[in-house]
């Protein structure tokens, strides 16, 4: 007779068996597998993600830097309703931009630097013959166009005894055009605060703050690191009574200006110039603005091998891993800039 025991354990031996070694083997490569794909996955979707991110921030700096442009040009020449800019007296700022009354000359309301070069003086030289000494001149990228804008602001700061809502009470002195009737226009130095006094009994003049901004490439973004090698599109503005250093948007590589020369008179142009001579510039009825951006960093697997044409300038691939886009547009210069005959120009 044999033992229950022993007849319960055969039974359930089978049921107790562990994996051979060739099970364990073949489990282990599908989980490999798996996991693999799975970090694949997640590299990839990570990898979009990166370079969606990069595009947007690309298209959002482009159309930013084009927009701020844009507005700049169509505002050059606005001196508050001034029909002649020249009948405005000059004066010097505290630190101006040129040996002459540069910022609050509005004699030359636009002027621009053409594919600069470097040059061995210290200071750029415009289209207009403007020496700017408020540039260093060594971090200007090479190839690219500088503008130079002058005007006052779009509304008055103080306009018959009314403040405007921008109208701060700082104590700092600005430069403001006062214009007032049958009295010539004239800049003043005043501090917003003296204006918010002022409002309620000077009811007879209306107050428009200076604008006087130069945008240029700079060819590097973080002041502390000049060699980070990120073009960057700057502004030196006059702030108060001082030209002071303001960058705007980085990785714009290029800027290229055409301007629209009216040779006729009839309001519009009959060609467009890269490269205008200095009295064209008054001529000037519209203008082109074309924009070379690239991404703010490099992406993993992306080669520029493209050509870009960026006004009437074009670029060489770089090879590298950034990506690029050209953004650009035309704006009507409606203020200040008024169509002349050819024979004015004698």
């Amino acid at each position: 007779m044999r033992p229950r025991n022993r007849s319960r354990r055969s039974e359930t031996a089978p049921a107790c068996r562990g994996l051979s070694l060739v099970e364990l083997l073949v489990a282990t490569l599908l989980g490999l597998l798996l996991s693999a794909g799975m970090v694949s996955l997640y590299l990839e979707s990570r990898r979009q993600y990166f370079h969606d991110e990069q595009l947007a921030r690309l298209q959002e700096n482009g159309r930013y830097a084009l927009n701020l442009l844009s507005r700049e040009l169509a505002m050059t020449g606005f001196f508050g309703g001034v029909l002649n800019p020249v009948e405005i007296p000059p004066l010097a700022v505290g630190r101006d931009c040129a040996a002459t009354h540069w910022a609050l000359d509005g004699a030359v309301d636009l002027d621009m630097v053409n594919d600069y070069t470097q040059a061995s003086t210290a200071s750029v030289v415009t289209t207009g013959g403007a020496l700017l000494t408020c540039l260093d001149a060594g971090s200007i990228a090479t190839a690219t166009d500088a503008l130079l804008v002058k005007r006052t602001a779009a509304e008055a700061s103080l306009h018959a005894g009314m403040a405007s809502d921008y109208l701060t009470s700082s104590r700092t002195p600005r430069w403001y055009l006062q214009l007032q009737r049958d009295t010539r226009p004239q800049w003043r130095k005043l501090a917003p605060l003296t204006l918010l006094a002022q409002a309620s009994e000077d009811t007879e003049s209306s107050y428009w703050e200076a604008v006087a901004r130069i945008f240029y490439i700079r060819n590097y973004s973080d002041p502390d690191n000049p060699a980070d090698g990120l073009s960057t599109l700057c502004m030196e503005s006059l702030v108060n009574d001082a030209m002071t250093t303001r960058c705007l948007v980085e990785g714009v590589e290029n800027m290229q200006l055409e301007l629209g020369i009216d040779t006729d008179g009839d309001g519009t142009a009959n060609r467009y110039t890269a490269s205008p001579e200095a009295a064209e510039i008054g001529l000037a009825v519209s203008a082109r603005v074309s924009l070379l951006l690239r991404s703010i960093q490099p992406v993993a697997g992306h080669r520029d091998t493209r050509e870009y044409r960026v006004g009437a300038l074009v670029l060489p691939a770089r090879h590298d891993a950034f990506m690029r886009r050209v953004f650009s547009t035309t704006v009507h210069l409606r203020n200040g800039i008024w169509p002349i005959s050819p024979g004015d120009l004698s």
